[in-house]
């Protein structure tokens, strides 16, 4: 145990320096401050929590299997962190898997951020830990307070080693069956599906192992319609775009404001995007926004189309009718 609590003071005295954290954690802000605001208590508070940790009582436990002290696994800080949180925070897998596999109730359990042990052993890029805590159980479905899965945070960061510690599932024991299913189709609270995320991202990896898994290659965000194809597009991932049509993604879609992917190449550097999608998207929905460029302002406002209804010619800007 004093081996755990002297590496709780370190990262204690790493954590009074943030910089030294950013370069590890892809993901800032609310989603990392549960256990940095903790660690940064007067010294009196951090020193109450090591003798808490001190009291956990396993430093043998390595040769005797000694159980630790019961009643540490309800244990919180002021950020509702559990010692498995901060095991985690503190890099410690070896502290983690002794603490997961000790005391299952505390797997699942959520900050105060609403990040369970499986949201943090992500953003701290620890794919060895997260496959770990899926094969004892780790609810895959606990959402943050952004409603995001563990996977649509490894799938944000461009972790394909984490992506694949939380859909590796084939080594779960039966005890833990009804955590086996992920839900590639869960939105957060933007309403992107994680392979929306890998896409705007622009990893491949990422995006064929979700495809290879049944993701839904045309699904539509909720706010404008985009397709992973749109946001790749819009994003210029020349490589992702080449992959999902590859694997057979409707280049024809149509986002609710009737643009294809090929109409969101207008005004992009990617020629080459532009180029192909023209080719493979359908005729009848190219000129959608290309008659702008071949017509004359005065020609377009002669068009019969673009006359003023009927039932708004009466609309007045200033006093001037705009019919």
């Amino acid at each position: 145990m004093a081996q755990f609590a002297a590496g709780y003071r370190q990262g204690q005295d790493r954590s009074r320096n943030a910089k030294l954290l950013e370069p590890k954690l892809a993901l800032e802000g609310e989603r990392l401050d549960s256990g940095i605001d903790s660690m940064q208590e007067p010294e009196e508070s951090l020193d109450s929590v090591t003798d808490r940790v001190d009291n956990l009582n396993i430093g043998s436990w390595g040769v005797e299997q000694q159980q630790p002290t019961q009643g540490w696994a309800t244990f919180r800080s002021e950020d509702g962190d559990t010692f498995l949180h901060l095991a985690i925070l503190h890099l410690r897998p070896d502290i983690a898997s002794f603490l997961l596999w000790s005391e299952r109730s505390v797997i699942n359990v959520c900050n105060k951020s609403r990040q369970s042990p499986l949201h943090l052993s992500v953003i701290m890029r620890m794919p060895g830990l997260t496959g770990e805590l899926v094969q004892a159980g780790a609810d895959l479905e606990t959402l943050d307070t952004f409603g995001n899965t563990a996977l649509h945070l490894a799938c944000e960061q461009g972790d394909p080693d984490c992506v694949n510690s939380l859909l590796d599932l084939t080594g779960t024991s039966n005890v833990t069956q009804q955590h086996r299913e992920q839900d590639l189709e869960w939105r957060n609270f933007c309403g992107h599906a994680c392979l929306h995320i890998a896409a705007m991202k622009g990893d491949c990896e990422i995006v064929e192992r979700l495809l290879a898994l049944g993701a839904n290659i045309n699904a539509q965000e909720p706010s404008s319609g985009r397709t992973p194809l749109h946001l790749a597009v819009e994003f210029q991932h020349r490589e992702v775009v080449q992959l999902l049509i590859e694997h057979g993604a409707d280049v024809n879609r149509l986002m609710y404001n009737s643009c294809t992917a090929f109409h969101l190449t207008a005004g992009r550097p990617d020629l080459e995007i532009r180029e192909q999608l023209s080719q493979l998207t359908s005729s009848s929905l190219i000129p959608l926004y290309e008659s702008s460029d071949s017509e004359s302002e005065a020609e377009w406002d002669t068009r019969s189309d673009c006359e003023m209804p009927p039932d708004y010619d009466d609309l007045q800007i200033r006093g001037h009718s705009l019919h």
